[in-house]
């Protein structure tokens, strides 16, 4: 009687393996994603092939995995800024402003919008002009649009003080400054931008990015992509008081955060 011949082991590929250190730090950029999402009011995407590409594994680890590094903490992974350098230029700027009276508005103002934050922030916001509840307050971004833009930039691992906000024109207006007032104040704002020397500027509103840019497109064109001013990279997008009334252009702004978050955590 012949032995029982063995059954033959058919080989099987090896399923490729996803380090500890790799799946943290996607699930990490997940967490984000979702949370900004959620705040602008996203709760769905459509599926595309971009998508279905990007949730694919595209290729296998090696066999002989290094050795796992330690765990990156969520506070690791946010940009950290430079170190600050003395606020002297823009405390003698905004003094300065404090006696500008070169046009109407300037003249007829109660009350100065200078700007909010410190020197050596790595990015700087710039609205269009003053609201009324910014002259109310005497700070930019106050408000409704100012509640908005928190949680917009908590959404990319910031906050209010992590950047610096300040507008076009310091002064209220209603129901915009006149060209005469934006050249008055444009040189103003050039000093502000070199004594913050941010990594990053990001215009919302038309007013300011056109006249950053020196553009006459409308502001759809302007935005989704960098430009550069003064060497600094300069994103153009909606201002938070306009996206409360046209909510469907929230997409739009995710889009230039999302830029501007990959932006900041470039290494210089």
């Amino acid at each position: 009687m012949n032995p029982e011949k063995p059954t033959p082991q058919i080989p099987t590929a090896e399923q490729p393996k996803v380090s500890a250190h790799a799946l943290f730090t996607l699930l990490h950029e997940a967490r984000k994603n979702i949370k900004l999402q959620q705040t602008l009011g996203i709760n769905e995407y459509p599926a595309s092939p971009g998508l279905n590409s990007f949730l694919q594994h595209r290729s296998a680890q090696p066999k002989t995995l290094p050795k796992t590094p330690a765990p990156i903490l969520e506070k690791d992974l946010r940009p950290q800024p430079p170190p600050a350098v003395p606020a002297t230029a823009l405390a003698d700027l905004e003094e300065e402003l404090h006696r500008c009276r070169r046009c109407q508005l300037g003249q007829a103002r109660d009350q100065l919008v200078f700007g909010h934050g410190n020197s050596g922030n790595q990015l700087m916001i710039i609205g269009d002009n003053p609201s009324r509840e910014d002259n109310n307050s005497g700070s930019p971004f106050s408000g409704e649009a100012g509640t908005l833009l928190d949680k917009m930039l908590a959404a990319i691992g910031l906050s209010r003080n992590d950047v610096y906000l300040t507008n076009l024109t310091k002064c209220y207006a209603q129901p915009a400054p006149s060209p005469d007032s934006i050249t008055a104040c444009f040189p103003f704002l050039l000093r502000q931008i070199e004594a913050v020397a941010p990594k990053v500027i990001c215009t919302m509103g038309p007013l300011a990015s056109q006249k950053m840019l020196n553009a006459s497109e409308p502001l759809i064109r302007l935005r989704g992509k960098f430009h550069k001013v003064k060497d600094i990279p300069l994103m153009a997008t909606f201002h938070p008081e306009f996206l409360i009334k046209n909510q469907e252009m929230k997409k739009a702004v995710w889009h230039d955060l999302q830029l501007i978050q990959k932006k900041l955590e470039k290494p210089n």
